[in-house]
């Protein structure tokens, strides 16, 4: 009898601290817009050409359109992305009536084009480019969770809001993936499509501190459109071999309990084959920054 209570005593001893021991779940976080009624903050934004190929990361685009991708490999290279030293916009936010935050994109400082021979086409060309400066490029609304609200925007500004400012709209922990509202090729009607191929893709790869012992979550993008095939000339029953690749690659840093950037970076990459050849990389970047231009604060 004796032995039967110690027995219980023992049972029941070890029930509170089992209540109480930690669990291993992993811990979720809500990555969401935090901005007081009256603030506003702005990102010094860089989408800037890249000229020279040895001043971007060494990314293998075509990987990506097989299914043996070295992720390892891959966040090696995002984690050399650095934030371009000219940015040629600002990005504001700021809330609205509507309860979301407004976005706006304006132009910043323009530097002139430079052109040993003057001319009139060179000149009309800078004095268009210095009329821009001020100007918004593109209006948006995000709401505080991070979805697109501004579903009228074009393709390609809404590719924008996406790829700077859209966040899940759910608690997300390590390791979660997601996708953006973005959706870069856009094909005609005498395309005829032989291959295609798309990533859209955004993952919580890891947990960091600043200095300041904030804490960071570490979101990893990546982004990739393929398409390949024929486009047919309705006139002349002519096909040409085409090919197109859009792309965004890149590594945001986000302040959990501030609710924003600390740090946005990465390469944009669009290239095509066929009626129209092109082959070009942009960096992506946001930057805080602290102080805002008085005559950019109420801009309409």
């Amino acid at each position: 009898m004796k032995k039967l209570i110690c027995l219980v005593l023992f049972i029941f001893s070890i029930i509170p601290l089992a209540a109480c021991s930690p669990s291993n779940e992993p811990i979720s976080y809500s990555l969401d817009w935090k901005l007081d009624d009256n603030e506003v903050i702005a990102y010094k934004t860089a989408m800037n050409l890249v000229d020279d190929a040895e001043t971007t990361v060494s990314f293998d685009w075509g990987q990506f359109l097989g299914e043996d991708i070295d992720y390892g490999e891959f966040n090696q290279e995002l984690s050399k992305l650095t934030t371009p030293e000219i940015s040629s916009f600002i990005s504001i936010l700021k809330p609205n009536e509507q309860g979301n935050i407004s976005v706006q994109m304006i132009v910043g400082e323009v530097n002139s084009v430079e052109n040993s021979e003057s001319s009139a086409l060179n000149d009309a060309l800078n004095n268009m480019m210095q009329s821009m400066e001020g100007t918004v490029q593109l209006r948006g609304e995000i709401t505080p969770a991070g979805a697109i609200d501004s579903f009228y925007l074009e393709p390609r500004q809404k590719n924008l809001l996406a790829i700077f400012f859209e966040l899940p709209t759910y608690p997300v922990k390590v390791g979660d993936t997601w996708q953006l509202d973005f959706n870069c090729l856009s094909m005609g009607a005498g395309f005829i499509a032989e291959h295609s191929e798309k990533t859209n893709q955004v993952e919580f790869v890891y947990v960091s501190k600043t200095a300041d012992d904030e804490v960071v979550a570490v979101l990893d993008y990546m982004m990739l459109e393929y398409v390949e095939g024929t486009f047919k000339n309705p006139l002349s029953e002519d096909v040409t071999p085409t090919s197109m690749t859009c792309g965004f690659l890149g590594r945001g840093q986000f302040l959990i309990e501030q609710g924003r950037w600390e740090q946005f970076v990465g390469e944009f990459m669009i290239s095509s084959m066929g009626l129209m050849t092109t082959d070009n990389t942009q960096e992506f970047a946001l930057t805080p920054l602290n102080e805002i231009p008085e005559e950019y604060l109420n801009m309409k």
